[in-house]
Parts: C-alpha cells; structure tokens; sequence
C-alpha cells in the first residue's frame, strides 16, 4: 500500500471549479518570483530533484512554477495531481511501481527521469476550489517524514495566501475603477444640472 490520503475530500462540481479557475487569470501567465521561491524551497528542504506548483485545468495540468522540469505542461489523464486535488489533504504516493493506479503510467514507465515518488498538496482557494497543488517528484521510491508533510503543506498554505492577495487585490481595483466612474458621472451630472440651471436664474435675477 504505497498511496496515502485524506478521506475527506472535495465536493465542488467541476465545471464551476473550472469557472472560478479561469477567473483567476493565472493559466499561461509567466514566471513570478514569489512563486517560484516557494517551488524552490520544497524541493530544496524536502532533497527532491523536482517541484513544481501545478495548475490542473480541464485537459492538462499546467506549471506555473517549477524546478528540474523542462516541460510547461502534461495531459491532466496522466497527471498525479489531478487526483490530489480531490483531497483537502497531502496526497502521497511513495512507489509509484506498486501502486495500482500509477504503475502503467508513462510517467512512471518512462526510461529517463521516470516519477517513482509523489506528493503533492492541494492549493484551495476560498475553502472550496482546488485549482492545483504543490509537488515534489523523486526519481526513487522514498517516504516522507512528517516534519516534511508539514513543511510542504505550510508551502501550499503560502501559494494559497498569495493568490487570496492577489484576489483582493483585484477587487480592490475593481471597486477603485467604480468609484471614479460614479465620480465621472457626478462630475457630468453637476456640468449638465449648472447648464440647464443658467436660464433659469438669469430670469429670476
């Protein structure tokens, strides 16, 4: 028994997962530091020769961060993280060889840099949307400690923390851009109530 995972999992339908995705604008964006250290440290602190933060969409999972990978993207039918983001917890697969569901994997059977080692933690958004997850790959079966769990789940817990400012963000400039609208529009109101009020009290006058 080589897969370890959470059995609460996450019930969001996927079309609206899909939706709520697309309205973060992060798929095909470039690089960015901030993810990218993050990406850096779990592959650094948990000596795992690739990591990457994973963005699962409805055909592929795309990286937007990533280390010992050369590839942008892989079809989410072969992908690992398309089954770690059903969980609300960290998803281990610790040989992917033995394991039922991984073992005819061509990501497993390849002849170079085969993945034998998984995990991968759910990055969730507003408690609900499970857009992607945060990996590390071995090329060797191994396990993981639990002072490695827990590091690498307080690294999706920052990646979570940025898109959430990222969205506030958002909406802050949102309601900036509304509010000089509505005071465009009180600025023309007033021009239009000045110009229709001249005749008016010039007569009076």
């Amino acid at each position: 028994f080589t897969t370890m995972t959470n059995s609460n999992t996450i019930d969001t339908p996927e079309k609206e997962r899909i939706e709520f995705l697309n309205s973060l604008e992060l798929l095909d964006t470039f690089p960015e530091d901030e993810f990218d250290m993050l990406t850096q440290m779990a592959s650094k602190y948990l000596n795992a020769p690739v990591s990457f933060f994973s963005i699962v969409d409805s055909h592929r999972q795309w990286f937007k961060s990533k280390v010992g990978l050369q590839v942008c993207e892989t079809p989410r039918d072969i992908s690992f993280c398309s089954h770690a983001i059903k969980q609300r917890d960290l998803y281990v697969v610790e040989n992917a060889d033995e394991d039922p569901l991984f073992a005819n994997n061509p990501l497993v059977t390849a002849q170079e840099n085969a993945v034998k080692f998984y995990t991968g933690v759910p990055i969730i958004i507003d408690n609900k949307y499970a857009i992607g997850t945060l990996c590390v790959v071995d090329h060797k079966p191994r396990k993981l400690a639990l002072e490695e769990q827990e590091l690498l789940k307080n690294l999706g817990k920052q990646i979570e923390k940025l898109i959430e400012l990222r969205l506030l963000n958002n909406k802050a400039k949102a309601q900036q851009k509304e509010l000089q609208e509505q005071h465009e529009r009180l600025k023309e109101f007033a021009g239009v109530i000045s110009h229709d009020m001249k005749m008016p009290l010039a007569n009076l006058i």
